[in-house]
This record gives C-alpha cells, structure tokens and sequence, in this order.
C-alpha cells in the first residue's frame, strides 16, 4: 500500500518501514490452522508456546485491519499475501464462535476483542456480516468486570456503530466511560477518556487530556495504545505529534530487526504468544504515522 511506503519523510527516504516488519513477522508466525499464538513449523524464537489462542489472533488481524489490511487484498510483501494471512485467522476466529456469538464464555475481556476484529474487518468489507453480528450481540449484552475488557467492549460499540450494527452505541459508550472514571489507574482513567473521545468526537462538550506518560517504555502496551489513541483525539494536535514523534524514537529500536533471525520485526515478550501480542499492539500503535502531518518535512498544515 502507497501509504505505508511513506513512513516518515522527514529526514530523507525511509531506511525501515517498522510497520511492515511487524506485519511480516506476524504473517511468518501464523500457524497453519490460520490462528496465532503457538509456534508454527520452522520457528526459532525464544520461549515458544503451543497452540493459538483468541487474544493473540484477534490482535493480529487488528494489526493488519489497521494498516489497511483485509481478506480482499493482493498485497504480497516477501511471498506473504496479506489477504490469504487475514482470511485464515478470521476464519479461524469463526470456526471458535458458537450459536449465540460468544467466543469464550470464561473470558469476556479476550471475547470482547475477537468481537472488535470481527466488526471491524466486517466494517472494510461488507463480508461475515452474520457473525460479526452476533458477536456484537454478545458483547452488548455481557458483563465485564475488569477494565480492559470494558475499554474493549467500548471499542466494539463505537466499532458497531461505524459499521452499522446495533443502535443506541453513544449512550452505552458514555455508561462505559463513566464506570471506568470512578476506577483506580492509569488504563481505567485514559480508558474512560478514550471512549469519551469516541462518543463525543466533533462537540465541544469532549474532554481533553494532558499529554504526559513519562517514560513510555514502563507502560504496557496495550495501555499505551490507549493513551496514544485518546490523546489523538483529545489531545493538543502540536503537542500530540511532538510527543508521538518522541514516542516512535523510542519504541522502533526495541524492534528486533536483524533479517536473518525467526524474531525480526518483533518486540519482546515473557514468551513467544506475549512476543506476538506486543507486536501486534505496538504495530497498532505505530500506524497513527499515516498521520500526514507526522510525514510532511515542513511541519505544516
């Protein structure tokens, strides 16, 4: 895709596109029942796991779904084809979803983002319309009591609500947010500040959040990309992209990128389905580059 080809022109031509590494990675590292998490053939990274499991192959397809990605592309990047890679793990998802839309009744929080995958991708391509459906369903009507999987289950009404499946998504958006403010933490507090975001994007009634992390590194992913998504909606444009700048200096050399090695295009993991995991939110993260005042030389709008 062009736009990916544009990663960061400011100081001459690109060297690394680490997005595209990340998405290469994870193409190698998809087993061969379509999913992700387990070691497949031929693999040597560290700290191997066995069999694919539901949160690594959710994050996966959302990786590629967010740079662009769906079952419909022809991109072949190092004999990898995008479209094939995206196939398989949604229909590997699918193959998981039972009668009523539910993926794994134990884990509402791992369920609520296979549902995410699902509408969103639904929301590129018009297809699996019937499961992305019911797994809407199920979402809307669960219970989750930890705060990620609320964040995530506001993620799938705002998703629903691009998409155009279910109804009355800002007001469950905004119960969402408000039950996550009365939370301890920082994920509770920008979790409540991103679904707000969300519901009230293009009003002057939103709020607005501050820009400070500290040291980015110390935060976990998935939080991270959080705030970096709250924080493009909420936050002060200027002060927002001076930050993601500093922030991409950081994360891209955590990258592996040694060619010859199982693991390049990674970030590290406790084990081989946290290594998958990580890549994928910190490829998530990443995309907010195609930004174009991230790529534009004289800084201008």
């Amino acid at each position: 895709m062009a736009v990916l080809a544009l990663w960061l022109q400011s100081e001459g031509p690109p060297q690394r596109n680490p997005v595209l590494e990340a998405l290469t990675y994870l193409a190698a590292h998809q087993g061969s029942d379509g999913s992700w998490g387990g070691k497949p053939s031929g693999c040597s990274c560290r700290h191997p796991t066995t069999g694919g499991d539901l949160e690594s192959t959710a994050w996966a397809i959302l990786a590629f779904a967010g740079a662009g990605y769906c079952e419909l592309s022809q991109d072949d990047l190092n004999g990898h084809k995008f479209g094939v890679v995206v196939r398989s793990g949604l229909e590997w998802l699918v193959s998981r979803q039972d009668k009523e839309g539910a993926f794994d009744r134990a884990n509402p929080a791992a369920n609520a983002l296979a549902a995410l995958a699902l509408t969103e991708t639904y929301g590129m391509t018009v297809l699996r319309k019937e499961a992305a459906e019911k797994a809407y369903a199920w979402v809307e009507k669960a219970q989750i009591p930890d705060v990620v999987g609320r964040i995530r289950q506001g993620m799938v009404f705002t998703s629903g609500r691009l998409s155009e499946i279910g109804t009355g998504h800002e007001l469950r958006v905004l119960a969402l947010a408000a039950g996550l403010a009365r939370e301890e933490g920082d994920l509770a507090r920008w979790g409540s500040l991103l679904l707000q975001g969300f519901a009230l994007h293009g009003r002057r009634d939103k709020p607005t959040l501050a820009m400070e992390t500290g040291d980015v590194r110390q935060v976990p992913a998935e939080t991270l990309n959080v705030f970096a998504s709250a924080s493009f909606i909420l936050g002060d444009e200027d002060r927002w992209h001076e930050w993601f700048r500093n922030l991409r200096d950081m994360l891209v050399p955590l990258q592996k990128n040694e060619g010859r090695i199982c693991e390049a295009g990674s970030w590290d993991g406790d084990s081989l389905r946290e290594r998958l995991r990580a890549t994928a939110v910190r490829c998530l993260t990443l995309q907010h580059y195609r930004c174009w005042y991230c790529r534009n030389p004289f800084r201008k709008r």
